[in-house]
């Protein structure tokens, strides 16, 4: 199997794609990741030694063509909506054999019909989703439709280690909490966002500072705004105390509230 996913950055894409490698790839399934651009992500697959490679020349299907060539099936992540991600459907037709694709429809959109031409199945990332996918379409969720769509299903891990990493996330909640001087009677807030302009609006300082004028119990971490923010942040804001953690060290467990805004859609797409 070939997975296959427009970049290699720290979204809930990315990771779900090297998740799904890595457990394939366990159950003794022959997995290769591809990419059509490099990113942080990489060393997650190198870690779990998922064979990986980046496109040299994406916009080019005689390249991607080339590279995809003895899949025996392809899954692809795609947003729903037309991007570069299409050329899959080019590198397709060069090639003398056809090779089903299923698709992971990321953001609940069907507004790319072109995508159809080379798409055996869709899943969505879970059944909301693909009920949101189905109303905007305005396709009933009858049999035709489930011909060739279906909620995508992902290994989850036992019983006994869920239960201890809930355990050490606690622990590491109230370490988080401790660091930062937040008492138990503060409500702390989280936004999440990576460090890139198109996933960061200003908007939470803003609705956080009204709040807080309301509530001065509570408080608002930010993990990895860009840097941009910082020298945007009112005074106020500042002496809230908002810091950053890195990735692989920030504990979900110490919030009772997280704002999670979806990415802007193109216009144009």
């Amino acid at each position: 199997m070939v997975i296959l996913t427009n970049e290699l950055n720290l979204g809930g894409t990315e990771k779900a794609a090297s998740l799904w490698a890595g457990y394939l790839a366990q159950a003794d399934h022959r997995v290769t990741y591809l990419s059509l651009a490099d990113g942080p992500r990489r060393a997650d697959l190198d870690k779990r030694n998922i064979p990986t490679s980046i496109i040299s020349d994406p916009c080019r299907a005689e390249v991607v063509s080339e590279a995809i060539q003895d899949a025996d099936v392809i899954h692809a992540h795609a947003p729903g909506f037309a991007h570069r991600g299409d050329v899959l459907g080019a590198a397709l037709k060069l090639l003398r054999h056809k090779i089903p694709v299923v698709q992971t429809n990321i953001f609940g959109q069907l507004r790319n019909p072109a995508e159809n031409e080379w798409t055996n199945f869709r899943l969505f990332i879970s059944w909301t989703s693909c009920v949101q996918a189905a109303r905007r379409a305005g396709r009933k969720l009858d049999l035709e439709f489930f011909r060739r769509q279906s909620v995508a299903v992902y290994p989850m891990e036992d019983p006994i280690t869920v239960t201890l990493k809930a355990e050490t996330l606690k622990h590491e909640g109230r370490q988080l909490r401790n660091a930062l001087g937040i008492q138990l009677n503060h409500v702390l807030f989280g936004r999440f966002s990576r460090p890139e302009p198109n996933k960061w609006t200003p908007l939470i300082l803003d609705a956080f500072l009204a709040a807080y004028r309301k509530n001065p119990n509570i408080r608002l971490l930010l993990r990895e705004p860009p840097p941009p923010s910082h020298k945007n942040s009112s005074p106020p804001a500042s002496r809230l105390g908002h810091k950053i953690f890195s990735f692989q060290h920030l504990s979900f467990s110490a919030f009772q509230f997280f704002f999670y805004p979806p990415p802007p859609i193109p216009k144009n797409s």
